[in-house]
């Protein structure tokens, strides 16, 4: 063989190793977003399923025109859980977009209704009442955790996809870009 086929051959095979790191970064970037979503995911249902136990637990001890404020939150819970959203089907921006509103609105509905309890002295020895505030109060944290990784993930791939070389790769394997909630 000549000098020139071998050296074809070496640069050849180094872009070919170099394609292939990039490859495997991309896949392994989409990899750690997915399970960062996967855990904001589980964060986001714990929230959920410990709604009807506040609501059991403030139900007899409001007053009618305090009771709109659990209203509001179950209505909020409604319209979490009747949107699916999951690492195959995220790539649908309205989908995601209508995901994200629902869990704002259903922090901002327990946020304004826990700003009710506090005039309720009887709650605030409400054992049942302090557990589950407890609880929900972990979760908050546990969620704005998960959220502030799953957006840092996110923000890596689409870094690693939307830059030369990784674009070149996502382009041609079919990576794409992830939708990532604001800060």
């Amino acid at each position: 063989m000549s000098k020139f086929i071998t050296i074809i051959l070496a640069i050849l095979t180094l872009f070919i190793v170099f394609g292939l790191g990039v490859y495997t970064s991309i896949g392994s970037g989409e990899d750690d977003a997915n399970e960062k979503l996967a855990a904001l995911m589980t964060q986001y249902q714990q929230r959920v399923d410990l709604v009807p136990s506040l609501i059991d637990t403030l139900k007899d001890d409001f007053v009618d025109q305090e009771k709109i404020a659990l209203s509001n939150v179950v209505d909020a819970r409604s319209s979490v859980t009747s949107i699916q959203l999951s690492a195959q089907n995220l790539d649908d921006s309205a989908k995601f977009k209508q995901f994200s509103l629902a869990q704002i609105k259903l922090g901002e509905a327990l946020r304004r209704l826990l700003v009710l309890v506090e005039r309720y002295p009887q709650l605030k020895e409400n054992k049942d009442f302090l557990g589950v505030r407890t609880k929900l109060d972990d979760i908050g944290n546990k969620t704005s955790a998960a959220r502030k990784k799953y957006i840092e993930s996110v923000k890596d791939y689409n870094l690693m996809v939307s830059r030369f070389p990784g674009k070149t790769i996502a382009d041609f394997t079919g990576y794409q870009s992830k939708p990532n909630f604001p800060l």
